[in-house]
């Protein structure tokens, strides 16, 4: 009854787009070539981030965001240096709850067209990609750092991931620990490298788009900050 009673009192919003319209797919594709050619006969696996129990529309990693411009929960991405694709696995479509929260990106040829991806296929595939992966040995590079979501940064990430493990009541690991554990164990001769350092060294260089977004922002903030000065 009080999940009901805050969506009532939420106002009506547009429905968000199954794919951001934030960038084009080839600004996301472009990434993805980048990272094929610093990772060379590597793979690159990433998780997306999950949803949360509660009441607030879902955001993506940044990290699982700057590669693929997709917001779907529990989504998964495989870049592979050596065939030069990428394959993104999503959840099945769950219809039940699309009736309540709105459609949510699935897996099939709808969302290769919006996505750029060349395969986009269904989560549960994704044990037999890892398989044919750890068959070869081959380097697997994923994510070390705690994902930053909503308003965190890589060093709130850090530290918050330091103290719950130093704290004897707690002593949590990050998804990010336990997904290279999962990763280390269905692969075990393969070498698991950190991509972040990669990703952080392309992040460092803007687009020109990247570089456009970043000046509206920064207009739209100093407005913002204008008015709560008059309104003051």
């Amino acid at each position: 009854m009080a999940g009901v009673a805050l969506m009532l009192a939420t106002p009506l919003r547009a429905q968000r787009p199954l794919f951001t319209t934030t960038l084009p797919a080839s600004e996301f594709a472009a990434r993805r070539a980048a990272v094929m050619r610093a990772i060379g006969d590597g793979v690159a696996v990433l998780q997306g981030a999950t949803e949360r129990p509660v009441y607030r529309q879902f955001r993506q990693s940044a990290q699982f965001f700057y590669l693929t411009g997709v917001e779907a929960p529990r989504a998964m991405l495989v870049i592979d240096g050596r065939a030069n694709t990428s394959t993104l696995f999503l959840p099945a479509r769950d219809e039940r709850m699309e009736r309540s929260e709105g459609p949510v990106l699935s897996p099939g040829p709808g969302a290769e067209r919006l996505t750029g991806i060349e395969r986009v296929a269904d989560r549960a595939a994704f044990d037999e990609a890892l398989a044919a992966i750890a068959a070869e040995g081959r380097q697997i590079f994923t994510t070390f750092r705690p994902e930053a979501l909503e308003a965190s940064t890589p060093n709130q990430g850090n530290t918050h991931a330091r103290r719950m493990a130093d704290d004897k009541w707690d002593g949590r690991q990050t998804r990010e620990q336990i997904f290279r554990a999962k990763l280390a164990a269905a692969s075990p001769k393969s070498e698991i490298a950190d991509l972040d350092r990669i990703l952080d060294g392309m992040r460092l260089v803007k687009s020109a788009r990247e570089i456009a977004l970043v000046r509206e922002a920064s207009r739209l903030a100093g407005e913002a900050l204008m008015e709560a000065m008059r309104v003051a």
